[in-house]
């Protein structure tokens, strides 16, 4: 297997977990929002979430005529998952570039 395929295989494996810790218990509080005087940390785990949850926003508006509210849950957490996915190949692909460039670096350095 490469490293490319390996790579999207523990970014997938690992944004199972995370998607799930993130969406249950620190799910943001869309139809309520946050006090005016809400610690900065809140309003930037509230932030992270709406920017993961976005294009799953955008899908419940759009189904929210017809889809039912554990549909929308389901969406939701779908468009997270991908998002936090695509997040931690980002991560990993960048992460290997770096150290193989700072390999390269070396060997002709040393």
């Amino acid at each position: 297997m490469s490293t490319l395929k390996k790579s999207i295989l523990i970014a997938l494996v690992i944004a199972i977990p995370v998607e799930l810790v993130n969406f249950f218990f620190f799910a943001f509080p869309i139809d309520v929002g946050l006090p005016d005087d809400a610690p900065w940390y809140a309003q930037a785990l509230g932030a992270e979430w709406v920017l993961l949850h976005l294009p799953g926003l955008w899908l419940a508006r759009w189904f929210d005529p017809y889809a039912s509210s554990a549909a929308l849950r389901v969406i939701l957490l779908l468009s997270g998952y991908v998002d936090t996915s695509l997040l931690f190949i980002a991560g990993i692909l960048i992460f290997c570039l770096v150290r193989r460039r700072a390999q390269r670096r070396s060997a002709t350095n040393g």
